[in-house]
Protein backbone atom coordinates (compact mmCIF):
# COMPACT_ATOMS: atom_id res chain seq x y z
CA UNK A 1 0.00 0.00 0.00
CA UNK A 2 1.35 3.53 -0.82
CA UNK A 3 2.27 5.37 2.04
CA UNK A 4 1.04 8.54 2.35
CA UNK A 5 3.12 11.68 1.84
CA UNK A 6 3.50 13.36 5.48
CA UNK A 7 5.57 16.54 4.57
CA UNK A 8 2.45 18.95 4.39
CA UNK A 9 1.40 17.23 7.29
CA UNK A 10 4.74 17.58 9.41
CA UNK A 11 4.82 22.04 8.32
CA UNK A 12 1.66 22.38 9.25
CA UNK A 13 2.40 20.41 12.69
CA UNK A 14 5.20 22.78 12.84
CA UNK A 15 3.57 25.43 12.37
CA UNK A 16 1.08 25.00 14.46
CA UNK A 17 3.42 24.54 17.45
CA UNK A 18 5.36 27.93 16.10
CA UNK A 19 2.10 29.98 16.72
CA UNK A 20 1.63 28.39 20.12
CA UNK A 21 5.49 29.45 21.01
CA UNK A 22 5.07 32.61 19.67
CA UNK A 23 1.45 33.03 22.40
CA UNK A 24 4.02 31.97 25.00
CA UNK A 25 6.53 35.03 24.55
CA UNK A 26 3.98 37.44 24.08
CA UNK A 27 2.55 36.28 27.29
CA UNK A 28 5.62 37.05 29.11
CA UNK A 29 5.77 40.92 27.94
CA UNK A 30 2.55 41.06 29.59
CA UNK A 31 1.32 42.64 33.04
CA UNK A 32 1.41 40.52 35.90
CA UNK A 33 -2.57 40.66 35.54
CA UNK A 34 -2.67 39.80 32.16
CA UNK A 35 0.00 36.90 32.87
CA UNK A 36 -2.69 35.60 35.66
CA UNK A 37 -5.34 35.69 32.81
CA UNK A 38 -2.69 34.13 30.50
CA UNK A 39 -2.06 31.12 32.67
CA UNK A 40 -5.90 30.32 32.92
CA UNK A 41 -6.27 30.80 28.98
CA UNK A 42 -3.20 28.64 28.20
CA UNK A 43 -4.36 26.23 30.71
CA UNK A 44 -7.74 25.72 29.43
CA UNK A 45 -5.30 25.21 25.54
CA UNK A 46 -3.47 22.70 27.10
CA UNK A 47 -6.63 20.51 28.03
CA UNK A 48 -8.17 20.82 24.89
CA UNK A 49 -4.99 21.23 22.43
CA UNK A 50 -5.06 17.35 21.62
CA UNK A 51 -9.10 18.07 20.67
CA UNK A 52 -8.51 21.02 18.80
CA UNK A 53 -9.82 20.57 15.31
CA UNK A 54 -7.09 22.25 14.03
CA UNK A 55 -4.76 19.84 15.01
CA UNK A 56 -6.50 16.76 14.55
CA UNK A 57 -7.05 18.09 10.70
CA UNK A 58 -3.36 17.89 10.47
CA UNK A 59 -2.97 14.50 11.37
CA UNK A 60 -5.54 12.87 9.46
CA UNK A 61 -3.49 13.01 5.85
CA UNK A 62 -0.99 10.11 8.21
CA UNK A 63 -3.89 7.97 9.40
CA UNK A 64 -5.49 7.64 5.96
CA UNK A 65 -4.52 4.26 5.26
CA UNK A 66 -4.67 3.11 8.69
CA UNK A 67 -8.43 4.52 8.81
CA UNK A 68 -8.96 2.23 5.57
CA UNK A 69 -7.66 -1.12 7.23
CA UNK A 70 -10.25 0.04 10.23
CA UNK A 71 -13.23 -1.85 11.37
CA UNK A 72 -15.68 -1.94 14.13
CA UNK A 73 -16.32 -4.59 15.97
CA UNK A 74 -19.88 -5.49 17.25
CA UNK A 75 -21.80 -8.01 19.47
CA UNK A 76 -25.16 -7.67 17.86
CA UNK A 77 -25.89 -4.20 17.29
CA UNK A 78 -23.47 -3.01 19.95
CA UNK A 79 -20.00 -1.68 19.26
CA UNK A 80 -17.47 -3.41 21.68
CA UNK A 81 -14.05 -2.81 20.02
CA UNK A 82 -12.01 -1.66 16.63
CA UNK A 83 -9.87 -3.86 14.43
CA UNK A 84 -7.56 -4.04 12.15
CA UNK A 85 -7.70 -5.85 8.77
CA UNK A 86 -4.36 -7.74 8.87
CA UNK A 87 -4.93 -9.78 5.69
CA UNK A 88 -7.12 -8.77 2.40
CA UNK A 89 -8.83 -12.09 2.62
CA UNK A 90 -10.50 -11.27 5.73
CA UNK A 91 -8.58 -11.66 8.93
CA UNK A 92 -8.97 -8.61 11.80
CA UNK A 93 -7.02 -8.07 14.45
CA UNK A 94 -8.78 -6.95 17.88
CA UNK A 95 -8.88 -7.18 21.61
CA UNK A 96 -9.84 -10.63 22.79
CA UNK A 97 -10.97 -10.51 26.31
CA UNK A 98 -14.08 -8.14 24.93
CA UNK A 99 -15.07 -10.73 22.33
CA UNK A 100 -18.82 -12.27 23.31
CA UNK A 101 -22.09 -13.01 21.86
CA UNK A 102 -23.00 -12.86 18.10
CA UNK A 103 -19.75 -11.05 16.24
CA UNK A 104 -20.14 -8.57 13.26
CA UNK A 105 -17.66 -6.84 11.45
CA UNK A 106 -18.58 -3.32 10.24
CA UNK A 107 -16.20 -2.61 7.33
CA UNK A 108 -15.17 0.74 5.80
CA UNK A 109 -17.40 0.38 3.01
CA UNK A 110 -20.23 0.33 5.59
CA UNK A 111 -21.15 -3.76 5.07
CA UNK A 112 -21.62 -5.09 7.97
CA UNK A 113 -20.47 -9.03 7.94
CA UNK A 114 -20.70 -11.87 10.68
CA UNK A 115 -17.47 -12.56 12.01
CA UNK A 116 -15.76 -15.95 14.05
CA UNK A 117 -12.57 -16.02 16.48
CA UNK A 118 -9.82 -17.54 14.33
CA UNK A 119 -7.52 -17.83 17.17
CA UNK A 120 -6.61 -16.37 20.55
CA UNK A 121 -3.59 -14.70 22.26
CA UNK A 122 -3.85 -14.77 25.82
CA UNK A 123 -0.78 -13.62 26.50
CA UNK A 124 -1.59 -9.97 24.98
CA UNK A 125 -4.86 -10.00 24.67
CA UNK A 126 -5.40 -10.45 20.58
CA UNK A 127 -7.62 -12.04 18.82
CA UNK A 128 -7.93 -13.17 14.74
CA UNK A 129 -11.12 -13.15 13.75
CA UNK A 130 -12.16 -14.31 10.31
CA UNK A 131 -14.70 -12.65 8.40
CA UNK A 132 -16.53 -13.67 5.16
CA UNK A 133 -15.09 -10.84 3.00
CA UNK A 134 -12.49 -10.10 -0.18
CA UNK A 135 -10.26 -7.46 -1.46
CA UNK A 136 -9.87 -5.92 2.35
CA UNK A 137 -7.38 -3.12 2.38
CA UNK A 138 -4.76 -4.57 4.23
CA UNK A 139 -3.13 -2.93 7.20
CA UNK A 140 0.56 -1.75 6.36
CA UNK A 141 2.21 -3.60 9.21
CA UNK A 142 5.98 -3.51 9.42
CA UNK A 143 8.82 -3.75 11.81
CA UNK A 144 9.00 -0.13 13.38
CA UNK A 145 10.85 1.08 16.29
CA UNK A 146 8.53 1.46 19.46
CA UNK A 147 7.53 4.99 19.85
CA UNK A 148 9.19 6.82 22.98
CA UNK A 149 8.10 9.86 25.70
CA UNK A 150 6.94 12.48 24.21
CA UNK A 151 6.16 11.32 20.60
CA UNK A 152 2.86 12.24 19.23
CA UNK A 153 0.14 9.50 17.85
CA UNK A 154 -2.77 8.84 16.06
CA UNK A 155 -5.36 6.56 16.65
CA UNK A 156 -8.71 6.28 13.82
CA UNK A 157 -11.60 5.06 15.77
CA UNK A 158 -13.76 4.27 12.51
CA UNK A 159 -14.06 4.49 8.90
CA UNK A 160 -15.49 8.14 8.70
CA UNK A 161 -12.29 10.10 9.62
CA UNK A 162 -12.36 10.13 13.49
CA UNK A 163 -9.71 10.46 15.23
CA UNK A 164 -7.77 10.36 18.84
CA UNK A 165 -4.51 12.21 19.13
CA UNK A 166 -2.30 11.57 21.96
CA UNK A 167 1.50 11.89 23.19
CA UNK A 168 3.61 8.75 24.56
CA UNK A 169 4.00 8.99 28.23
CA UNK A 170 5.85 5.94 29.24
CA UNK A 171 8.22 4.04 27.43
CA UNK A 172 7.18 0.35 26.25
CA UNK A 173 7.67 -1.96 29.64
CA UNK A 174 6.19 -4.59 30.54
CA UNK A 175 2.88 -4.18 32.20
CA UNK A 176 1.95 -6.26 35.26
CA UNK A 177 -0.70 -8.20 36.40
CA UNK A 178 -3.42 -7.12 38.97
CA UNK A 179 -3.90 -8.65 42.01
CA UNK A 180 -6.09 -12.19 42.39
CA UNK A 181 -8.79 -11.57 44.81
CA UNK A 182 -11.01 -13.50 46.88
CA UNK A 183 -13.18 -11.28 49.62
CA UNK A 184 -12.63 -12.41 52.83
CA UNK A 185 -11.02 -11.62 56.43
CA UNK A 186 -8.96 -14.30 58.17
CA UNK A 187 -7.35 -15.76 61.40
CA UNK A 188 -4.91 -18.27 62.03
CA UNK A 189 -6.34 -18.70 65.32
CA UNK A 190 -8.44 -22.77 63.95
CA UNK A 191 -8.29 -25.82 66.39
CA UNK A 192 -9.33 -28.03 63.24
CA UNK A 193 -5.91 -25.98 61.40
CA UNK A 194 -6.72 -24.37 58.03
CA UNK A 195 -7.29 -20.60 58.14
CA UNK A 196 -10.79 -19.38 60.14
CA UNK A 197 -12.73 -16.91 57.88
CA UNK A 198 -14.02 -14.49 60.51
CA UNK A 199 -15.69 -11.92 57.86
CA UNK A 200 -17.10 -12.19 54.05
CA UNK A 201 -16.53 -9.21 51.81
CA UNK A 202 -20.01 -7.75 50.44
CA UNK A 203 -19.99 -8.11 46.84
CA UNK A 204 -16.76 -10.26 46.68
CA UNK A 205 -16.32 -14.10 44.68
CA UNK A 206 -16.27 -15.54 48.57
CA UNK A 207 -19.53 -13.90 49.24
CA UNK A 208 -21.12 -14.82 45.61
CA UNK A 209 -19.96 -18.33 46.33
CA UNK A 210 -22.22 -18.61 49.75
CA UNK A 211 -18.80 -18.88 51.92
CA UNK A 212 -19.83 -18.11 55.68
CA UNK A 213 -17.60 -16.21 58.55
CA UNK A 214 -16.90 -19.19 60.96
CA UNK A 215 -15.65 -21.52 57.57
CA UNK A 216 -12.56 -23.33 57.61
CA UNK A 217 -10.19 -23.03 54.38
CA UNK A 218 -7.99 -26.15 54.60
CA UNK A 219 -7.19 -26.36 51.05
CA UNK A 220 -6.82 -24.39 47.48
CA UNK A 221 -7.62 -27.26 44.92
CA UNK A 222 -4.99 -29.74 45.89
CA UNK A 223 -2.83 -27.75 47.80
CA UNK A 224 -3.11 -27.95 52.00
CA UNK A 225 -3.04 -24.86 53.35
CA UNK A 226 -2.39 -24.56 57.02
CA UNK A 227 -2.34 -20.69 57.57
CA UNK A 228 -3.08 -17.08 56.56
CA UNK A 229 0.45 -16.86 54.81
CA UNK A 230 0.07 -20.57 52.57
CA UNK A 231 -3.40 -18.61 51.71
CA UNK A 232 -1.94 -15.35 50.68
CA UNK A 233 1.09 -16.89 48.56
CA UNK A 234 -1.51 -19.60 47.29
CA UNK A 235 -3.96 -17.02 46.16
CA UNK A 236 -1.10 -14.82 44.74
CA UNK A 237 0.17 -17.48 42.08
CA UNK A 238 -3.73 -17.02 40.36
CA UNK A 239 -4.68 -14.23 38.40
CA UNK A 240 -7.98 -12.61 38.38
CA UNK A 241 -10.38 -14.94 36.44
CA UNK A 242 -9.19 -17.78 37.51
CA UNK A 243 -11.58 -20.35 39.02
CA UNK A 244 -10.49 -22.35 42.00
CA UNK A 245 -11.85 -25.09 44.29
CA UNK A 246 -12.11 -24.31 47.69
CA UNK A 247 -12.30 -27.09 50.78
CA UNK A 248 -13.94 -25.65 53.40
CA UNK A 249 -14.76 -27.32 57.06
CA UNK A 250 -18.22 -25.79 58.27
CA UNK A 251 -19.63 -27.30 61.46
CA UNK A 252 -19.12 -31.17 61.38
CA UNK A 253 -18.84 -31.17 57.66
CA UNK A 254 -15.96 -31.31 54.48
CA UNK A 255 -17.50 -29.28 51.40
CA UNK A 256 -15.98 -28.13 48.02
CA UNK A 257 -16.91 -24.65 47.11
CA UNK A 258 -15.76 -23.49 43.81
CA UNK A 259 -15.36 -19.40 42.85
CA UNK A 260 -14.02 -17.08 40.47
CA UNK A 261 -11.24 -14.65 41.43
CA UNK A 262 -11.97 -11.22 41.21
CA UNK A 263 -9.66 -8.28 40.28
CA UNK A 264 -8.03 -6.97 43.72
CA UNK A 265 -8.01 -3.28 41.78
CA UNK A 266 -11.82 -3.29 40.56
CA UNK A 267 -13.32 -5.36 43.35
CA UNK A 268 -10.92 -4.90 46.67
CA UNK A 269 -12.90 -1.79 49.05
CA UNK A 270 -9.63 -0.50 50.05
CA UNK A 271 -8.96 0.15 45.97
CA UNK A 272 -11.84 1.83 45.36
CA UNK A 273 -11.75 5.10 46.09
CA UNK A 274 -8.52 5.12 43.54
CA UNK A 275 -9.89 3.18 41.58
CA UNK A 276 -12.94 5.94 41.28
CA UNK A 277 -10.56 8.61 40.86
CA UNK A 278 -8.52 6.58 37.98
CA UNK A 279 -11.65 5.37 36.17
CA UNK A 280 -13.32 9.64 36.51
CA UNK A 281 -15.35 10.61 33.45
CA UNK A 282 -14.29 6.83 31.60
CA UNK A 283 -14.83 3.24 31.62
CA UNK A 284 -11.74 1.02 32.09
CA UNK A 285 -10.81 -1.88 30.20
CA UNK A 286 -11.66 -5.03 31.75
CA UNK A 287 -8.49 -5.93 31.28
CA UNK A 288 -5.99 -3.18 31.93
CA UNK A 289 -3.16 -4.58 32.67
CA UNK A 290 -0.29 -7.78 32.41
CA UNK A 291 1.19 -7.63 28.89
CA UNK A 292 4.35 -8.52 28.09
CA UNK A 293 4.87 -5.56 26.48
CA UNK A 294 2.84 -2.53 26.32
CA UNK A 295 3.52 1.72 26.14
CA UNK A 296 1.45 4.27 27.22
CA UNK A 297 0.06 7.15 25.92
CA UNK A 298 -2.57 10.01 26.53
CA UNK A 299 -5.27 9.08 23.65
CA UNK A 300 -8.85 9.29 25.47
CA UNK A 301 -9.78 6.05 23.63
CA UNK A 302 -13.33 4.54 25.06
CA UNK A 303 -13.34 1.00 26.45
CA UNK A 304 -14.95 -0.38 23.35
CA UNK A 305 -12.48 1.65 20.48
CA UNK A 306 -9.33 -0.36 21.77
CA UNK A 307 -7.76 -2.90 19.03
CA UNK A 308 -7.37 -0.13 16.49
CA UNK A 309 -4.05 0.96 15.39
CA UNK A 310 -1.53 3.58 16.57
CA UNK A 311 0.23 5.72 14.13
CA UNK A 312 3.24 7.97 14.35
CA UNK A 313 4.09 11.19 12.55
CA UNK A 314 5.43 9.49 9.29
CA UNK A 315 2.51 7.36 9.00
CA UNK A 316 3.55 4.13 10.27
CA UNK A 317 1.31 2.02 12.11
CA UNK A 318 3.41 2.01 15.71
CA UNK A 319 1.10 -0.55 17.44
CA UNK A 320 -2.47 -1.63 18.44
CA UNK A 321 -4.20 -0.32 21.27
CA UNK A 322 -4.91 -2.96 23.84
CA UNK A 323 -6.26 -1.30 26.78
CA UNK A 324 -8.48 1.51 28.36
CA UNK A 325 -6.14 1.61 31.33
CA UNK A 326 -7.29 4.91 33.18
CA UNK A 327 -8.81 8.14 33.49
CA UNK A 328 -5.52 9.73 31.19
CA UNK A 329 -3.52 6.64 30.54
CA UNK A 330 -4.28 3.94 27.65
CA UNK A 331 -2.01 0.89 26.84
CA UNK A 332 -0.73 0.08 22.98
CA UNK A 333 1.26 -3.46 22.29
CA UNK A 334 4.29 -2.56 19.71
CA UNK A 335 4.03 -3.70 16.21
CA UNK A 336 7.17 -5.75 16.70
CA UNK A 337 5.16 -8.21 18.84
CA UNK A 338 1.88 -7.87 17.05
CA UNK A 339 3.36 -9.15 14.18
CA UNK A 340 4.66 -11.82 15.97
CA UNK A 341 1.26 -12.95 17.35
CA UNK A 342 -0.50 -12.65 14.03
CA UNK A 343 1.93 -14.62 12.20
CA UNK A 344 1.51 -17.39 15.33
CA UNK A 345 -2.34 -17.17 15.13
CA UNK A 346 -2.25 -17.23 11.10
CA UNK A 347 -1.28 -21.19 11.87
CA UNK A 348 -4.79 -21.98 12.85
CA UNK A 349 -3.25 -23.71 16.09
CA UNK A 350 -4.97 -20.75 18.65
CA UNK A 351 -8.12 -21.24 18.01
CA UNK A 352 -10.37 -20.91 20.96
CA UNK A 353 -11.29 -25.08 21.18
CA UNK A 354 -7.23 -25.56 21.00
CA UNK A 355 -6.37 -22.60 23.68
CA UNK A 356 -9.43 -23.22 26.21
CA UNK A 357 -9.44 -26.73 25.81
CA UNK A 358 -8.46 -27.65 29.68
CA UNK A 359 -11.08 -25.51 30.30
CA UNK A 360 -14.07 -26.99 27.95
CA UNK A 361 -12.64 -30.55 29.32
CA UNK A 362 -13.39 -29.17 32.67
CA UNK A 363 -16.69 -27.67 31.94
CA UNK A 364 -17.85 -30.54 30.15
CA UNK A 365 -17.17 -32.56 32.53
CA UNK A 366 -18.78 -30.37 35.15
CA UNK A 367 -21.83 -30.39 32.54
CA UNK A 368 -21.53 -34.38 32.84
CA UNK A 369 -22.12 -34.54 36.42
CA UNK A 370 -24.68 -32.23 36.85
CA UNK A 371 -26.29 -34.03 33.78
CA UNK A 372 -25.69 -37.25 36.04
CA UNK A 373 -27.37 -35.54 39.15
CA UNK A 374 -30.07 -34.32 37.19
CA UNK A 375 -30.78 -37.75 36.37
CA UNK A 376 -30.48 -38.66 39.60
CA UNK A 377 -32.64 -36.64 40.61
CA UNK A 378 -34.89 -37.53 38.23
CA UNK A 379 -35.11 -40.72 39.18
CA UNK A 380 -35.27 -39.82 42.94
CA UNK A 381 -38.26 -37.59 41.59
CA UNK A 382 -39.79 -40.63 39.39
CA UNK A 383 -39.63 -42.69 42.61
CA UNK A 384 -41.43 -40.00 44.71
CA UNK A 385 -43.93 -39.33 42.19
CA UNK A 386 -45.06 -43.61 42.82
CA UNK A 387 -44.44 -43.03 46.09
CA UNK A 388 -46.64 -39.96 46.06
CA UNK A 389 -49.28 -41.21 43.89
CA UNK A 390 -49.37 -44.61 46.17
CA UNK A 391 -49.77 -42.50 49.06
CA UNK A 392 -52.38 -40.49 47.25
CA UNK A 393 -54.54 -43.36 46.68
CA UNK A 394 -53.95 -44.25 50.30
CA UNK A 395 -54.75 -41.25 51.58
CA UNK A 396 -57.99 -41.32 49.33
CA UNK A 397 -59.34 -44.76 50.25
CA UNK A 398 -58.58 -43.69 53.87
CA UNK A 399 -60.49 -40.18 53.48
CA UNK A 400 -63.39 -42.74 51.74
CA UNK A 401 -63.37 -45.25 55.01
CA UNK A 402 -63.24 -41.67 57.07
CA UNK A 403 -66.64 -40.44 55.43
CA UNK A 404 -68.10 -44.28 55.77
CA UNK A 405 -67.20 -44.34 59.34
CA UNK A 406 -68.22 -40.61 59.97
CA UNK A 407 -71.61 -41.31 58.44
CA UNK A 408 -71.54 -44.80 60.36
CA UNK A 409 -71.25 -42.85 63.75
CA UNK A 410 -73.90 -40.28 62.44
CA UNK A 411 -76.33 -43.23 61.88
CA UNK A 412 -75.43 -44.94 65.37
CA UNK A 413 -76.12 -41.47 67.01
CA UNK A 414 -78.96 -41.32 65.51
CA UNK A 415 -80.18 -44.95 66.67
CA UNK A 416 -78.78 -44.45 70.18
CA UNK A 417 -80.84 -41.22 69.95
CA UNK A 418 -83.86 -43.17 69.31
CA UNK A 419 -83.40 -45.50 72.10
CA UNK A 420 -82.98 -43.14 74.43
CA UNK A 421 -86.11 -41.48 73.46
CA UNK A 422 -87.59 -45.18 73.70
CA UNK A 423 -86.33 -45.34 76.72
CA UNK A 424 -87.81 -42.48 78.49
CA UNK A 425 -91.25 -43.22 76.97
CA UNK A 426 -90.86 -47.14 78.65
CA UNK A 427 -89.34 -45.25 81.90
CA UNK A 428 -92.46 -43.13 82.11
CA UNK A 429 -94.85 -46.27 81.17
CA UNK A 430 -92.75 -48.20 83.86
CA UNK A 431 -93.36 -45.59 86.48
CA UNK A 432 -96.95 -45.32 85.79
CA UNK A 433 -97.14 -49.05 85.60
CA UNK A 434 -95.37 -49.48 89.16
CA UNK A 435 -97.76 -46.93 90.36
CA UNK A 436 -101.00 -48.77 89.33
CA UNK A 437 -99.62 -51.66 90.73
CA UNK A 438 -99.11 -49.83 94.16
CA UNK A 439 -102.66 -49.12 94.02
CA UNK A 440 -104.08 -52.64 92.98
CA UNK A 441 -102.12 -53.81 96.33
CA UNK A 442 -103.47 -51.79 97.86
CA UNK A 443 -106.95 -52.96 96.81
CA UNK A 444 -106.06 -56.28 97.40
CA UNK A 445 -104.99 -55.67 100.79
CA UNK A 446 -108.38 -54.41 101.98
CA UNK A 447 -110.44 -56.75 100.68
CA UNK A 448 -108.21 -58.77 102.28
CA UNK A 449 -109.03 -57.72 106.02
CA UNK A 450 -112.16 -57.26 104.80
CA UNK A 451 -112.59 -53.62 104.18
CA UNK A 452 -114.27 -52.03 101.69
CA UNK A 453 -112.81 -49.43 99.86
Amino acid sequence: MKKPNNYSAVTTLVAFFCVACLSVVSAMAQSDDEKSSEKKEKRTMRSLSKKDSALISVFKSLAISASDSTVKVQSGRRQIAVGTIVDESGLVLTKASEMRGELKCRLPNGDVVPASVYGIDIENDLALLKIDAKGLAEAPLQMTEAPTRGMWLVSPTDQNGSLTVGVVGVNERKIPPSRAFIGIQMSNESDDGGVLITKIVDNSPAKKSKLRASDIIVKIDSLEIKNREELVEAIGTYSPGSEIALTVKREDKELAIKLTLADAQQTSPMNSRSRAQNSMGSRLSPRGKDFPRAFQHDMALERNQCGGPVVNLDGQIVGINIARAGRVSSLAIPVDSVLSVIEKLKTGEFSPVNVYADRIKSSEKEIEEMRNQLLANKKIVDESKEGFEAHSAKIEELERMKREISQRIKDVYAERDKLAKAKRVLASKNGEAERAIRKLEGQLDALRAGKKY
